[in-house]
Protein backbone atom coordinates (compact mmCIF):
# COMPACT_ATOMS: atom_id res chain seq x y z
CA UNK A 1 0.00 0.00 0.00
CA UNK A 2 1.49 3.21 -1.17
CA UNK A 3 -1.76 5.35 -0.93
CA UNK A 4 -1.89 6.18 -4.68
CA UNK A 5 -5.34 8.08 -5.67
CA UNK A 6 -6.83 8.02 -8.71
CA UNK A 7 -4.66 11.43 -10.19
CA UNK A 8 -1.30 9.58 -9.18
CA UNK A 9 -2.38 6.30 -11.05
CA UNK A 10 -3.03 7.84 -14.03
CA UNK A 11 0.29 9.21 -14.12
CA UNK A 12 1.49 5.56 -12.84
CA UNK A 13 -0.23 4.08 -15.64
CA UNK A 14 1.38 6.15 -18.32
CA UNK A 15 5.12 5.34 -17.36
CA UNK A 16 4.03 1.35 -17.34
CA UNK A 17 2.60 2.26 -21.02
CA UNK A 18 5.54 3.84 -21.71
CA UNK A 19 7.83 1.30 -20.53
CA UNK A 20 5.75 -1.70 -21.33
CA UNK A 21 7.08 -4.65 -19.93
CA UNK A 22 5.67 -5.00 -16.36
CA UNK A 23 3.73 -8.15 -16.53
CA UNK A 24 2.43 -8.53 -12.67
CA UNK A 25 0.87 -4.87 -11.65
CA UNK A 26 -0.28 -5.35 -7.89
CA UNK A 27 -1.94 -1.89 -7.32
CA UNK A 28 -4.04 -3.31 -4.16
CA UNK A 29 -4.88 -1.83 -0.81
CA UNK A 30 -4.27 1.92 -2.14
CA UNK A 31 -6.89 4.81 -2.82
CA UNK A 32 -8.11 3.69 -6.21
CA UNK A 33 -11.17 5.35 -6.87
CA UNK A 34 -11.49 7.39 -4.06
CA UNK A 35 -11.59 10.51 -6.85
CA UNK A 36 -14.52 9.32 -8.48
CA UNK A 37 -16.89 11.56 -7.35
CA UNK A 38 -14.38 14.69 -9.22
CA UNK A 39 -14.61 12.58 -12.58
CA UNK A 40 -18.75 12.90 -12.70
CA UNK A 41 -18.23 16.69 -12.44
CA UNK A 42 -15.01 17.04 -14.26
CA UNK A 43 -15.09 14.08 -16.98
CA UNK A 44 -11.30 15.04 -18.10
CA UNK A 45 -10.38 14.26 -14.32
CA UNK A 46 -8.53 10.73 -14.70
CA UNK A 47 -9.69 8.27 -12.44
CA UNK A 48 -7.41 5.08 -12.14
CA UNK A 49 -10.15 2.62 -13.29
CA UNK A 50 -10.37 5.02 -16.29
CA UNK A 51 -6.36 5.00 -16.66
CA UNK A 52 -6.12 1.21 -16.09
CA UNK A 53 -9.43 0.55 -18.08
CA UNK A 54 -7.09 2.59 -21.15
CA UNK A 55 -3.53 0.57 -20.29
CA UNK A 56 -5.45 -2.69 -20.40
CA UNK A 57 -7.36 -1.81 -24.22
CA UNK A 58 -3.92 -1.04 -25.52
CA UNK A 59 -2.53 -3.26 -27.85
CA UNK A 60 0.36 -3.42 -26.78
CA UNK A 61 -0.59 -4.03 -23.05
CA UNK A 62 2.20 -6.47 -21.30
CA UNK A 63 0.29 -6.53 -18.01
CA UNK A 64 -0.56 -10.65 -17.21
CA UNK A 65 -1.86 -10.47 -13.57
CA UNK A 66 -3.58 -7.23 -12.45
CA UNK A 67 -4.18 -6.79 -8.51
CA UNK A 68 -6.91 -3.96 -7.90
CA UNK A 69 -8.43 -5.47 -4.48
CA UNK A 70 -9.20 -3.50 -1.57
CA UNK A 71 -9.24 -0.07 -3.23
CA UNK A 72 -12.76 2.22 -3.80
CA UNK A 73 -13.00 1.85 -7.30
CA UNK A 74 -17.12 1.78 -8.13
CA UNK A 75 -17.83 4.12 -11.19
CA UNK A 76 -14.23 3.15 -12.82
CA UNK A 77 -14.58 -0.18 -12.57
CA UNK A 78 -16.74 -0.33 -15.50
CA UNK A 79 -14.30 0.84 -17.88
CA UNK A 80 -12.34 -2.02 -16.28
CA UNK A 81 -14.49 -4.28 -17.27
CA UNK A 82 -15.21 -3.18 -20.49
CA UNK A 83 -11.15 -3.50 -21.22
CA UNK A 84 -11.41 -7.17 -20.76
CA UNK A 85 -13.49 -7.69 -23.99
CA UNK A 86 -9.85 -6.49 -25.86
CA UNK A 87 -7.60 -7.39 -24.04
CA UNK A 88 -5.73 -10.52 -24.60
CA UNK A 89 -3.15 -10.37 -22.03
CA UNK A 90 -4.53 -10.56 -18.32
CA UNK A 91 -5.05 -13.59 -17.25
CA UNK A 92 -5.51 -13.11 -13.57
CA UNK A 93 -7.56 -10.03 -12.40
CA UNK A 94 -8.32 -10.10 -8.95
CA UNK A 95 -10.86 -6.97 -7.89
CA UNK A 96 -12.21 -8.15 -4.85
CA UNK A 97 -13.22 -5.74 -2.26
CA UNK A 98 -14.18 -2.90 -3.84
CA UNK A 99 -18.01 -2.21 -5.35
CA UNK A 100 -18.77 -3.33 -8.87
CA UNK A 101 -22.23 -4.11 -7.97
CA UNK A 102 -24.55 -5.05 -10.22
CA UNK A 103 -23.83 -2.57 -13.40
CA UNK A 104 -20.06 -3.49 -13.39
CA UNK A 105 -20.99 -6.75 -12.83
CA UNK A 106 -22.94 -7.29 -15.69
CA UNK A 107 -20.60 -5.13 -17.96
CA UNK A 108 -17.73 -7.29 -16.93
CA UNK A 109 -20.36 -10.35 -17.90
CA UNK A 110 -20.99 -9.16 -20.95
CA UNK A 111 -17.24 -8.75 -21.50
CA UNK A 112 -16.45 -11.87 -20.74
CA UNK A 113 -18.10 -13.44 -23.82
CA UNK A 114 -14.90 -11.62 -25.81
CA UNK A 115 -12.13 -12.45 -23.61
CA UNK A 116 -10.25 -15.49 -24.00
CA UNK A 117 -7.31 -14.95 -22.05
CA UNK A 118 -8.79 -14.45 -18.38
CA UNK A 119 -7.93 -17.75 -16.41
CA UNK A 120 -8.33 -16.53 -12.53
CA UNK A 121 -11.24 -13.81 -11.46
CA UNK A 122 -11.67 -12.88 -8.22
CA UNK A 123 -14.58 -10.86 -7.09
CA UNK A 124 -14.71 -11.57 -3.42
CA UNK A 125 -16.78 -8.95 -1.43
CA UNK A 126 -17.60 -6.80 -4.79
CA UNK A 127 -21.69 -6.32 -4.07
CA UNK A 128 -22.10 -8.63 -6.76
CA UNK A 129 -25.91 -9.37 -6.52
CA UNK A 130 -28.44 -12.09 -8.48
CA UNK A 131 -28.50 -10.08 -11.73
CA UNK A 132 -24.81 -9.54 -11.71
CA UNK A 133 -24.30 -12.82 -10.89
CA UNK A 134 -26.34 -14.41 -13.59
CA UNK A 135 -24.76 -12.15 -16.60
CA UNK A 136 -21.17 -13.06 -15.15
CA UNK A 137 -22.21 -16.61 -15.70
CA UNK A 138 -23.74 -16.42 -18.67
CA UNK A 139 -19.93 -14.65 -19.89
CA UNK A 140 -18.43 -17.50 -18.25
CA UNK A 141 -19.99 -20.08 -21.06
CA UNK A 142 -18.14 -17.96 -23.55
CA UNK A 143 -15.13 -17.32 -21.53
CA UNK A 144 -13.10 -20.23 -22.39
CA UNK A 145 -9.93 -19.74 -20.83
CA UNK A 146 -11.74 -18.90 -17.23
CA UNK A 147 -10.13 -22.51 -14.69
CA UNK A 148 -11.27 -20.33 -11.63
CA UNK A 149 -14.22 -17.76 -10.32
CA UNK A 150 -14.43 -16.67 -7.31
CA UNK A 151 -17.75 -14.78 -6.05
CA UNK A 152 -17.24 -15.20 -2.51
CA UNK A 153 -19.03 -13.14 0.11
CA UNK A 154 -21.77 -11.50 -2.23
CA UNK A 155 -25.27 -11.67 -1.96
CA UNK A 156 -25.64 -13.65 -5.59
CA UNK A 157 -29.56 -14.51 -4.15
CA UNK A 158 -31.64 -17.60 -5.54
CA UNK A 159 -30.69 -16.81 -9.29
CA UNK A 160 -27.03 -16.43 -8.68
CA UNK A 161 -27.44 -19.68 -6.74
CA UNK A 162 -28.78 -21.18 -9.76
CA UNK A 163 -27.32 -19.83 -12.46
CA UNK A 164 -23.75 -21.36 -10.47
CA UNK A 165 -25.10 -24.54 -10.37
CA UNK A 166 -26.04 -24.86 -13.71
CA UNK A 167 -23.06 -24.19 -14.93
CA UNK A 168 -20.94 -26.30 -12.25
CA UNK A 169 -23.28 -29.47 -14.08
CA UNK A 170 -22.28 -28.35 -17.59
CA UNK A 171 -18.41 -27.83 -16.40
CA UNK A 172 -16.36 -30.18 -14.34
CA UNK A 173 -14.35 -29.18 -11.62
CA UNK A 174 -11.06 -29.87 -12.74
CA UNK A 175 -12.32 -27.64 -15.52
CA UNK A 176 -13.75 -24.70 -13.90
CA UNK A 177 -13.71 -24.02 -10.34
CA UNK A 178 -16.60 -21.47 -8.48
CA UNK A 179 -16.19 -20.35 -5.10
CA UNK A 180 -19.08 -19.36 -3.87
CA UNK A 181 -17.82 -19.00 0.08
CA UNK A 182 -19.88 -17.22 2.50
CA UNK A 183 -22.49 -15.75 -0.64
CA UNK A 184 -25.88 -14.93 0.69
CA UNK A 185 -28.49 -16.99 -1.32
CA UNK A 186 -31.35 -15.85 1.19
CA UNK A 187 -31.68 -12.47 -1.37
CA UNK A 188 -34.76 -12.68 -3.56
CA UNK A 189 -34.29 -10.47 -6.91
CA UNK A 190 -37.38 -9.65 -9.12
CA UNK A 191 -35.27 -8.87 -12.10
Amino acid sequence: SADIDDLEASKFVEAIAVKNTIKYLDMSRNLLGTQENKASIDPTFPTGGGSIAALLRSATCPIETLNLSWNCIRDSSIPIAKALAVNSTVTHLDLSYNSLGNEGAEVLGNSLHFNNALQKLDLTQTKVCARGCYVIIQGVYSCMSLRHLILAENPIGDIGLRSVMALQMQYPSEELQVDMRGCSFKMHDST
